[in-house]
Formats: C-alpha cells, structure tokens, sequence
C-alpha cells in the first residue's frame, strides 16, 4: 500500500494510461504501425512515473519540517535533477540522507523478488535504449508487468520513509 497520496494518484494514473494502451492494441493489430509508438511511450511512461513517485516520496519527507531556503534546495536537487529510478540510484540518493534510511531499505529489500528487481532494471534498460536512438522491443504487455513490478519497490520506498 502506497501511503503518499500524491504517489498513490501518480501510480493508478499510469496504471490507467497502460491499460488504455493495452485495450487500444487490438483495434490496431499486432503489425499496425501504431503499436511500436505506442510501447515506446508505455516505456517512457512506466518509467518516468517509478522515478518522480521516487523522487517525491523522499522529497516530501526530507522537505516537511525545514526552511523554505532548504526546500528549494531540495527540489532543484531531487524533483528537477535527472535520475533513472535504478536501485543503484536510489541507494545513492538514500545515502546522501545519511544510513538510517539507506540500511533500512537494504535490509528490507529481501521481501523484493529477484524478478521484481529486474523488472525495475529492464525499465530503466528500455528507457535507456529508446533516449539513445536504439529502438526497443518489449511489449506493452511486458511494459505493464515490469510496471506493476516496480510498484512493488517504490510501495517499500514509502513505507520505509513515512515510518521514519
């Protein structure tokens, strides 16, 4: 359960849009020309939607209780920076925040499937691809399953950083 409500309504929001995408593919058909922008955008919006959930879900708790000065320096360097939401960036970002939330999250990503893992991976691998010039092959099927996947790490994100 996620417990930001503004990730909450970001999440179904994507949700949303790959399924819209998913229910159109017929009307299509597996070689219509469309399909292939269609999975492209899938992938830059399942990705882009795990990485600003990241991004917002420690901002807002970094930011609650600070100086207006600090919360400005948070948002340039958090919401507006660019980041592939990889578990290597979020550990990275977790440490800048010193160990407390950074353990926390190592220790408890053991209830994280190694599927889940590389589903969060192969999103940013397909958004890496597709920003420079390659062309990716994933479906959007595959798109919304590592989606949902993904899910599973940002819901532990927030868990762990509203319990702080």
């Amino acid at each position: 359960m996620i417990i930001n409500s503004i990730v909450e309504r970001e999440i179904s929001s994507c949700q949303s849009e790959l399924d819209s995408i998913l229910a159109s593919l017929p009307l299509f058909g597996i070689g219509g020309s469309i399909v292939p922008f269609l999975s492209k955008y899938a992938i830059i919006r399942a990705c882009g939607s795990v990485e600003r959930s990241i991004k917002k879900i420690i901002y807002d708790k970094a930011a609650a209780s600070t100086t207006i000065e600090t919360k400005k320096y948070l948002e340039n360097t958090i919401i507006e920076s660019s980041m592939n939401p990889s578990l290597y960036n979020i550990r990275k970002l977790l440490n800048k925040f010193g160990d407390e939330w950074s353990s926390e999250f190592n220790s408890r990503m053991s209830s994280i499937t190694k599927k889940e893992q590389d589903s969060l991976q192969s999103l940013v691998d397909l958004r890496n691809e597709f920003a420079h010039g390659g062309n990716p092959t994933a479906t959007a099927s595959n798109i919304r399953e590592y989606f949902e996947d993904s899910i599973k790490i940002v819901e532990l994100l927030d868990n762990i950083i509203s319990a702080q």
